[in-house]
Parts: structure tokens; C-alpha cells; sequence
């Protein structure tokens, strides 16, 4: 909970220190019109699409994959959001005896996703800091895999043991490269905080904790 404090205190930081930056910060201007973050003249716009690599070693004390995408619009260069989401590339194995003296062996998903808000430090720099938070929902789920072959579906079978959905609270930093024009590259860390699960034999807090990630994005910037 204090990496996410402290992440939080960061990023609100950048955002005030950016807006302190810029002319159009002054509560008004000679004319008496009221100034925004933004400032009054014709904003530029742009926006861009993602795709992530993720890497874990805090789910159940394993290490674990995850792919991503996300997508969004960028304002002046400096202040983008939009939509967005990670999953585990596998499933994780777990024995559980729940329901027996004889552990069953499960596989464990999970996946997340939701709104996309990131702010950056002197974005035009080749090398430089953004902040991104992701405020969404998710879910994981125990499936049971049957080795018996399903003729009608052509697959095999499975049974759903547990299931649960989450709320999640995502902020990160990222170090961005200015590679190309219209392509960036991204190294950052992350942690990871969602409400507590509700699933057989597993901690409230059990996907809480940091993952690292390398990103590409494709845009105009």
C-alpha cells in the first residue's frame, strides 16, 4: 500500500510541476479570460496503440507472463488516456484439496482491464518519465481441464471450480526511448493492488505485488 502512496505522490507531482511549466497556468490572462491546464489555444492532439510483455514473480510466489494492449489519445504531447488491459500468457497449476483429502490439480487465469490515464515529463526529450494509472475491473477463475475429447465443439473439455471478479488499482512508471518518429519504446514497473479474492484455498491478496513490463508504442506523439 505505501508503493502505491508513493507512486501516487509521484505522478501528482509531475502533473502539478507540468502545469506550473507552462504560461497558461496564470489564473487569467490581461484580458481576464481563466486559464486552463490545457491553456486556451488550439490544443494538438494526437494518439497511439500498445502492445506489452509483462513479467511477475508475486502470483502465488511464481513466475508468470503477461501479454497487454491498450490504446488511447494524446493531448499536447504530454497527457494521454484511454482503455486497456493485461492477462496471464498461461495458466498457473495449482493442487488443490479442497474438496478431498486428495489434492486436484487446477489451472489458474486471470485478467484485468479498464481506463488508461498517463501524464509525461518532457515528452519530446529522446529519453524521458511517464506516469501511467489503470483504474478497472477483472476476474480469475479455477478451471478444472478434462482430458476428454468434446466431438461437437472439437476440444477438449473443462469445469470452472471457482471464479471471482475484482476491482484493480494499477499505477506505474515508465521510461520511454523516442526511437523513431512515430514509435516509442517502453521499460517500466508497476504494482499491481486489487480488492480482495473470494476463491478456495487462496489469500485475499494473493495477485497484489509488482510486475515489470516492455512496451511498444505506435502513434503520432
Amino acid at each position: 500500500m505505501k508503493k502505491i502512496m508513493w507512486i501516487a505522490i509521484l505522478l501528482a507531482t509531475t502533473v502539478m510541476g507540468r502545469t506550473q511549466t507552462i504560461d497558461s497556468i496564470k489564473t487569467k490572462d490581461r484580458q481576464g479570460n481563466i486559464q486552463t491546464v490545457f491553456g486556451n489555444e488550439e490544443n494538438e492532439y494526437g494518439g497511439f496503440g500498445a502492445l506489452s510483455f509483462g513479467y511477475s514473480d508475486q502470483v502465488f510466489g511464481r513466475n508468470v507472463a503477461f501479454s497487454g494492449a491498450r490504446g488511447g489519445w494524446i493531448i499536447n504531447h504530454w497527457f494521454s488516456f484511454g482503455m486497456g488491459g493485461y492477462s496471464l500468457l498461461s495458466g498457473v497449476q495449482r493442487d488443490i484439496g479442497w474438496d478431498g483429502p486428495d489434492p486436484r490439480s487446477l489451472e489458474f487465469y486471470m485478467g484485468y482491464g479498464g481506463i488508461y490515464i498517463e501524464p509525461a515529463a518532457f515528452p519530446k526529450f529522446p529519453l524521458h518519465l511517464s506516469f501511467p494509472l489503470l483504474l478497472g475491473v477483472g476476474g480469475a477463475v479455477y478451471v478444472d481441464e478434462l482430458n476428454n475429447w468434446d466431438s461437437e465443439s472439437s476440444s477438449y473439455g473443462y469445469w470452472r471450480e471457482d471464479a471471482d471478479a475484482f476491482y484493480v488499482v494499477e499505477p506505474g512508471i515508465d521510461l520511454e526511448v523516442n526511437f523513431v518518429r512515430n514509435i516509442r519504446i517502453l521499460i517500466g514497473a508497476k504494482y499491481r493492488y486489487i480488492t480482495d479474492l473470494n476463491l478456495i484455498e487462496t489469500e485475499p491478496d494473493a495477485l497484489n505485488g509488482l510486475s515489470y513490463h516492455i512496451s511498444m508504442k505506435i502513434g503520432k506523439f
